[in-house]
This record gives structure tokens, C-alpha cells and sequence, in this order.
């Protein structure tokens, strides 16, 4: 659904890189999930007139319509929901989402850190054992 929420919001045409950009996910990911969508007959990908590094998704008429079923769904209601909102509160909404998410970014830092660390030690760990394991004898 995010695919056809992005290709709705760039009027039924994107860049592949701009997608993967968009939903964070690697170009294999996305290869993968338009060449279903377009064997469904969804989606075409093809490459930018005049590139041969640069290729586009556009939406058929078929899935144009999908993606208003669902994406366009989405975007209805996120649309009504700000527009309660006024301008301040908007303001406030994402100033909040802004420091939510620069604190859980703060709070796993430590985290993944640890996690560098514990698996340089385990490589470290084990070249050093697997260069000595076979000169040295150990007493039983």
C-alpha cells in the first residue's frame, strides 16, 4: 500500500529511487514488490527517456484505481484529520513528532552501539582463537 501511496502523491508516476527513499527500504525489496505488482498489471516500470541508469513506476488505469481504493483512502483521511486541526495545533502535532522521534533515536543509540561492539568482539574473539587453537595444548 505504501507504494500506491507514494505513486498517488507524485500523480501516478515516481522515480524507483525516490520510493525506496520514501518507504527506507533497499532497491532488492522494491524490485521485488513492483515486479508483482506489475505481473498484476498494476504498475509499469521503465526507464526515463533518454537514461539508462534512471527508471520510473507509473501507475496503469487499473492500478490508478487501486491505489484511489486504498492509498487514495488514506490520504482522504489524514487530509480531514489535519484540516480539524488548526494552524498552531498542526504546528504543535509535528513539532512533537519531531522531538518523539530525536529522542527515540537518542534513546537507541546506546543500543545499537552495544550491539557493534559485542559483534566486532565476537569476530576479534574468534580469529584470535581460531589462529591459537591449533598451536596450543591444553592440559587436561
Amino acid at each position: 500500500m505504501e507504494i500506491y501511496y507514494c505513486l498517488l502523491a507524485e500523480g501516478g508516476s515516481c522515480l524507483l529511487s525516490e520510493i525506496c527513499s520514501y518507504m527506507s527500504i533497499p532497491k532488492q525489496t522494491l524490485n521485488s514488490q513492483l515486479r508483482s505488482m506489475e505481473k498484476d498489471g498494476d504498475i509499469k516500470v521503465d526507464y526515463l527517456p533518454n537514461s539508462k541508469k534512471n527508471k520510473a513506476a507509473v501507475l496503469t488505469e487499473k492500478g490508478m484505481k487501486q491505489a484511489r481504493a486504498t492509498a487514495g483512502l488514506m490520504q482522504k483521511f489524514e487530509t480531514k484529520a489535519l484540516t480539524s486541526f488548526s494552524q498552531q495545533e498542526v504546528e504543535i502535532l509535528f513539532s512533537l513528532l519531531e522531538r518523539f522521534t530525536d529522542e527515540m533515536i537518542r534513546f537507541t543509540i546506546p543500543t545499537i552501539l552495544t550491539m557493534i561492539i559485542g559483534s566486532v568482539y565476537g569476530i576479534v574473539d574468534g580469529i584470535i582463537i581460531s589462529t591459537y587453537v591449533g598451536k596450543m595444548v591444553f592440559p587436561l
